[in-house]
């Protein structure tokens, strides 16, 4: 150092001050990105979380609550009260179909007795008089506190969300009706209205792990990732193999009894917001590169 020559030696300083001020700027720019990339994620994570609330509360509990009050009339009221359940089953199965028809979602239709056990299943007319109110946790709710209830529940088809309303003939308890409602309906809702993927996947006691049970997944590559490599699921952001990059809303699906049976899981796109990331920090290498071969130049 001491040996070089005024030239080398200003060369050298314009070198050290180089690099220190190209690490440190470069440090600030990817910290400042990184911030931003953060604030952008979380503001969307937060805009999903949100539409998932409120779409649960309005287009399930809500929606479907109005639904069976119309459904619901005072001759049904009666039928229930006296266990009439062939004349319950005259009064309500042209009503049933043409609701049906016009509401896919709607899977399960189900009166109960007031004593715990079924009067009539509409989606399952030869099943009867069974004691469900011993295997299922909400049916025993809605007869102990004999007010209207909702919540998802685990079955052995997957997880469905329930509806439950008392019934009372002359200010009497007579039993209960359920509708059991397809949580598709969510993952449809917020994949359309938020532009994101969806899957809905619940605890499968066969496996003794997690199964798809339903998902709204327009990108193939993003579905093909999910498939060979299942766990990728329990990370926060994922990289598939074309270059796109996912955030991930997960939402735990919790029973009546707060009981974690399964998860909601929403895949935002966010390959855009990364191009953008690595644009700017190319940009900031290229420029302080042409910075310094000019000053090495004209040095």
């Amino acid at each position: 150092m001491f040996g070089l020559s005024i030239k080398n030696k200003v060369l050298f300083f314009i070198i050290a001050l180089f690099s220190v001020s190209f690490v440190g700027f470069l440090s600030v720019l990817i910290n400042f990105q990184n911030n931003k990339m953060q604030e952008i994620q979380t503001e969307r994570l937060s805009r999903v979380s949100e539409s998932f609330k409120k779409n649960i509360e309005l287009h399930l509990k809500n929606h479907y609550s109005n639904l069976m009050n119309d459904f619901l009339s005072k001759e049904m009221t009666k039928e229930v009260a006296f266990e009439n359940r062939e004349e319950l089953l005259k009064i309500t199965q042209e009503k049933y179909f043409q609701m049906i028809k016009e509401d896919g979602n709607i899977l399960q239709v189900h009166f109960h007795k007031k004593d715990g056990k079924t009067l009539l299943r509409l989606h399952d007319i030869d099943l009867y008089d069974d004691e469900i109110e011993k295997i299922r946790v909400m049916p025993q709710i809605i007869h102990q506190e004999q007010h209207a209830i909702s919540g998802f529940e685990l079955g052995k088809n997957g997880i469905g969300y329930r509806i439950f309303q008392p019934i009372f003939y002359e200010n009497r308890y007579a039993g209960a009706l359920e509708f059991g409602v397809s949580p598709h309906k969510i993952v449809n809702l917020i994949t359309y209205f938020n532009k994101v993927d969806g899957v809905l996947i619940f605890n499968d006691s066969s496996k003794n792990d997690a199964s798809v049970q339903f998902q709204k997944i327009a990108n193939e590559e993003l579905k093909r990732f999910l498939d060979n490599n299942p766990n990728a699921i329990k990370t926060q952001k994922i990289d598939t193999d074309d270059g796109k990059h996912y955030a991930i809303s997960s939402f735990d699906v919790l029973d009546y009894s707060s009981k974690a049976i399964g998860k909601f899981l929403f895949f935002d796109d966010m390959t855009l917001q990364y191009k953008e990331y690595r644009k700017y920090l190319i940009m900031f290498f290229v420029n302080f590169t042409v910075f310094f071969i000019f000053i090495i130049v004209v040095t």
